[in-house]
């Protein structure tokens, strides 16, 4: 098992998915295979490598194993119940996740566009180097976008959820922040009627005149949220994690929302010229034209900074209806947001 322990460079991007299947006899799609296929298909690994996260959400111990070009299995870790762990892979190679026996529980074919394989739904307790890791994140007073007077916004209290994944999340007002769903890096669920533990403040009192903006005034938002991604690759369709980012650098946050309830409608601040729909989203219409990209800064291994310096410049979007954005205009925003690491994910 010496690959078991393998360590690669921050700065390799995470981009693989592994995908769950049943029944094909080709890996060039990402197209299922069953357990019994383990015996004739074979891998054939093509294109860059990645990340794939594995999670044993079972109640039993599991092995993870790869698929050798001669049918073999390599083994590459043994996972207890509701531990989890991150592997090298590149696209096209077979991968096996067996309980403690060696009996097939899932047979994966990696492809080029996520990176989880999962068995059981039990939360994580454990993980090691893989997303999320839980933050808190500090707002700081005189921007644009202001805190309320409950200090830092720590993951698992008061409805709030900080989390690192590809993005920095900030997200309030949170059904059990604390528990670790299927699709722990997606949108965490939230309450249906909104509730009042903790608030974030817009500032949307400098409209950008001619742009279609008006005067909002300062917008209190219980159902707040933000993510920061850094940038993409829109030929190659592939995203850059945050966590790729070396320490001590500074760079452009090429998109960066803001999400808040007014009105009663589902609203969307938008900064950088990636926007939500390039890739996947059903908000197709959505763009960042005319808005400024923040800065990001990673100060160290277990801190992020992204600014909003005076004058910057983000897109309003209506996107109450789910499908298609209604653009409200350009406003002057500015604001700086700390998100650091927990002390229970440094390792």
């Amino acid at each position: 098992m010496s690959d078991s322990n393998r360590s690669f460079p921050s700065h390799i991007l995470c981009t693989c998915l592994l995908a769950a299947v049943s029944s094909a006899q080709t890996i060039t799609s990402a197209e299922a295979l069953s357990c019994s296929d383990e015996s004739t298909i074979r891998p054939k690994a093509t294109g860059v490598g990645g990340y794939t996260n594995f999670e044993n959400g079972s109640d039993g111990d599991i092995q993870v194993f790869k698929l050798e070009q001669n049918g073999g299995r390599r083994l590459y870790q043994r996972l207890r119940a509701q531990y989890a762990y991150q592997e090298y892979t590149e696209p096209g190679e077979i991968w096996l996740i067996t309980d403690a026996n060696g009996k097939c529980k899932s047979l994966f074919l990696t492809i080029s566009t996520a990176n989880r394989a999962r068995v059981g739904e039990s939360p994580i307790i454990s993980r090691r180097g893989i997303p999320p890791f839980t933050m808190e994140t500090t707002i700081s007073a005189g921007y644009s976008l202001q805190p309320d007077d409950k200090g830092t916004y720590r993951h698992g209290r008061d409805s709030v959820s900080s989390t690192m994944c590809e993005a920095l999340n900030l997200w309030l007002d949170v059904i059990n922040p604390n528990k670790s769903p299927i699709r722990a890096c997606g949108v965490p669920q939230r309450r249906t009627e909104p509730g009042d533990d903790r608030f974030i403040a817009f500032d949307l009192t400098l409209p950008i005149v001619g742009s279609g903006a008006r005067d909002r005034g300062v917008v209190r938002a219980n159902t707040a949220a933000m993510n920061v991604f850094w940038k993409h690759d829109h030929d190659a369709r592939t995203t850059y994690s945050i966590q790729a980012l070396p320490p001590g650098k500074t760079s452009k946050s090429e998109r960066l929302n803001l999400n808040l309830t007014m009105d009663g409608k589902r609203h969307m601040l938008q900064f950088g010229s990636w926007a939500p729909g390039e890739f996947a989203s059903p908000l197709q219409n959505v763009h960042g034209k005319g808005t400024t990209e923040t800065v990001l800064i990673r100060y160290s291994e277990t801190e992020w900074t992204v600014e909003a310096q005076e004058g910057s410049v983000g897109r309003l979007w209506d996107i109450s209806d789910g499908k298609k954005a209604v653009d409200e205009g350009l406003y002057q925003f500015s604001f700086k947001v700390r998100f650091e690491l927990l002390p229970d994910m440094i390792h």
